[in-house]
């Protein structure tokens, strides 16, 4: 059997017209006939074209979709830094001398009045 390549000519170019001769033996032994296949070069481009723009579209598409991996990797990434500083024992400290503080100083009209308007200072802060 021969292989497509050694099947199909070289195409000639006369008159803008493309012709490429081969034989169909490739696809039916037993035809053993040759086949003239015409091709305009306005025909030519025009298929080049249509490949291109459907293989920009596709690399288009496939940038979107790597777009949005990159994106959820991201928000990933961030969720986990901000679970890691919320778990780390330091953090939890800070947290329950805050929420001891508030307990002891709640009832100062002074105290709660500073951390209504934020002005309550940090060097205020026992931690």
């Amino acid at each position: 059997m021969m292989s497509v390549g050694a099947i199909l000519s070289s195409p000639v170019v006369v008159d803008n017209v493309v012709y490429v001769v081969g034989t169909v033996e490739y696809l039916c032994p037993h035809l053993k006939r040759l086949v003239e296949i015409t091709m305009s070069l306005e025909t030519l481009t025009s298929i080049a074209t249509i490949g291109t723009f459907v293989i920009l579209t596709a690399s288009a598409i496939a940038a979107i979709v790597q777009l949005q991996h990159l994106r959820t990797q991201n928000q990933l990434t961030g969720l986990l830094n901000v679970l890691e500083r919320v778990e780390d024992a330091r953090f939890n400290e800070w947290v329950d001398a805050a929420r001891d503080e508030l307990n002891a100083n709640i009832e100062n009209p002074e105290f709660r009045l500073e951390v209504e308007r934020g002005v309550m200072q940090r060097k205020d802060n026992p931690c």
